[in-house]
């Protein structure tokens, strides 16, 4: 499996990742960590892309570490791909789940900060779903 981190970036200025710094890309900023379980997380944003429009779902297994669904953009109707990274807390410790997020453009060289806009978007509505409160950082 390849690592999540920030390297999977390109040096196009078409795409934006919330999670690790990588060994040759920094990440835009740190993974957000939730005061959730790993199944009300994932429930939460499930009932979100669901809603969202031109999005097709690539996988999204329950308790998967790994998702991956796609969004056509509304003008040009090109596929810009969003992958996400959960990381559940330990067995017995208080639940946790941090997530990571990459949003990226298949083609041209920048996105003119819709993936950027595109993640903040997903941020506030998964925030709101779970309640401002379970955000950890």
């Amino acid at each position: 499996m390849e690592p999540f981190t920030a390297d999977l970036r390109s040096k196009k200025p078409n795409n934006y990742f919330l999670g690790k710094d990588g060994a040759k890309r920094k990440a835009d900023g740190p993974a957000l960590v939730f005061a959730a379980s790993l199944s009300d997380v994932q429930q939460a944003l499930l009932s979100i892309i669901h809603s969202e429009p031109r999005t097709r779902i690539i996988e999204a297994e329950e308790n998967a570490a790994n998702w991956h669904f796609i969004q056509k953009t509304k003008l040009v109707g090109f596929i810009d791909d969003i992958k996400l990274r959960f990381e559940p807390s330990a067995e017995g410790a208080e639940p946790t789940t941090a997530l990571s997020i990459f949003s990226a453009s298949r083609v041209g060289y920048s996105d003119l900060g819709v993936n950027e806009k595109r993640v903040t978007a997903l941020i506030a509505k998964l925030t709101d779903s779970l309640g401002a409160e379970k955000l950890v950082s």
